[in-house]
């Protein structure tokens, strides 16, 4: 890190110098440099003791010659006495759209799944199937355990066709989206396709699918218990 003083634009009060400690590496080319100070801007007043009050750096690497940007929180300081840098990522908020009570039966699958469309939405199109086909082996299976918690230890070593084939007899909707979501899955870890014509969006929409189903199931199962829980006789103390 580099710590040199620049020129902030403040709101109304002109423009001061401050010190920044700024990266000595380039976000794009990855190359060591001390960049170009381009222009540096605030929307408090130099007065405002706000601990949100933050500035901005625009920068520019000396070797790529491409920009960047830096923010600061004014008033926090890091241990070096440098006003605390603020981490800019850049990742717009995915919507998976999972129902809230599949996190009551399974622990994984929801960050699986999410990881899966942040590779997507990192260009990582050859990760985000094979993302998708972990995710939907967890939610069957953890589903499957939810059903069948005494055969949870077999659920677990089996192969997903046969998990499907055993534990899900009594749902045939579900069987179905079940299978042809894990016959695309497969397609995207093997070598050669069975079936060239789907890809990694058709697991996506049966999957969405499944959790609609899963959920709905979940669903009507809490409310069948509050009443068969209402139905029971009082006991009399």
């Amino acid at each position: 890190m580099l710590k040199d003083s620049f020129a902030i634009e403040y709101r109304a009060s002109g423009s001061f110098k401050t010190y920044f400690e700024i990266p000595n590496l380039c976000p794009h080319c990855g190359e060591k440099m001390s960049p170009r100070y381009c222009y540096g801007l605030s929307r408090q007043t130099q007065s405002d003791h706000d601990e949100t009050a933050t500035a901005g750096l625009l920068l520019q690497c000396v070797n790529c010659e491409k920009y960047f940007a830096r923010m600061f929180l004014l008033n926090v300081f890091n241990d070096n006495g440098a006003p605390q840098e603020i981490e800019l990522t850049y990742n717009p908020p995915i919507h998976a759209n999972i129902p809230a009570n599949i996190d009551t039966i399974s622990d994984s699958f929801s960050e699986i799944y999410m990881q899966a469309l942040q590779a997507k939405e990192a260009g990582l199109d050859q990760i985000y199937g094979m993302g998708l086909r972990k995710a939907l082996e967890f939610l069957v299976k953890d589903f499957g355990i939810y059903l069948h918690p005494e055969s949870s230890e077999d659920i677990k070593k089996r192969q997903l066709g046969y998990v499907i084939d055993k534990y899900f007899t009594e749902f045939t909707a579900i069987t179905a989206l079940f299978k042809a979501a894990t016959w695309i899955g497969n397609d995207e870890t093997h070598y050669e396709r069975k079936h060239p014509d789907k890809d990694a969006e058709t697991i996506k929409r049966f999957i969405s699918a499944t959790m609609l189903q899963i959920s709905s199931r979940l669903a009507s199962d809490e409310a069948m218990s509050m009443i068969e829980e209402s139905a029971k006789p009082e006991t009399k103390s």
